[in-house]
């Protein structure tokens, strides 16, 4: 009985059916992909601010915001006692702008923004006070701190300034290294400030 070797069987041929399908998949995915970029490059963003238009804090206060910035998780707050806020945010940073009544220097008003911040926070530490411009005409005074909140360090800068019967100051905090990115928006709007008469 002989035996024959085994017949090798003719190659088939490469079966490239599969790609087709999953090319046009890919470039629909990024043809829709354009789109939507264009569509999000046309379509104003409805919490942004305007740049430069002015945003009234309170008591006579107005703040000029620059680009990129958008109303934050509040845009207004009010206290009973008479404490008047807005909350605007840009790139991780929160800021706070608060109008209060307050009786007395620039340095007694900062201090005590600062001792009330230690309170909220963990392992808290500022920086000594440095001048800063508020209103084109006055000088108010700047600090950066940083601290604990939920396990999680929080850095950022509070301006204060004491005028004509109010507390005014900014508080603006972020993650660690957010601050200091926004820090040139925030000395542009305490400069162009408007103060009440």
């Amino acid at each position: 009985m002989s035996e024959w070797p085994p017949t090798p069987s003719p190659p088939r041929p490469h079966d490239r059916s599969g790609w087709v399908p999953t090319l046009a998949l890919a470039a629909a995915m990024f043809g829709w992909m354009l789109v939507l970029l264009f569509v999000g490059a046309v379509t104003p963003d409805i919490n942004l601010l305007p740049t430069g238009q002015p945003l009234e804090v309170g008591m006579g206060v107005t703040i000029f915001p620059t680009a990129g910035w958008s109303w934050g998780s509040d845009p207004s707050a009010a206290d009973p006692d008479g404490v008047e806020a807005i909350v605007i945010q840009k790139a991780g940073v929160r800021a706070f702008f608060i109008v209060e009544p307050f009786e007395g220097s620039t340095e007694e008003f900062h201090r005590l923004s600062l001792e009330d911040l230690g309170r909220d926070l963990d392992m808290f530490e500022a920086l000594l006070p440095v001048e800063v411009a508020v209103g084109m005409s006055q000088a108010g005074l700047r600090s950066a701190f940083r601290g604990w909140a939920q396990k999680e360090l929080l850095e950022g800068v509070l301006a204060s300034l004491s005028y004509r019967g109010s507390g005014i100051s900014c508080l603006a905090f972020g993650r660690s290294g957010q601050a200091s990115v926004i820090l040139p928006d925030l000395e542009y709007m305490l400069q162009t400030m408007r103060l009440s008469r």
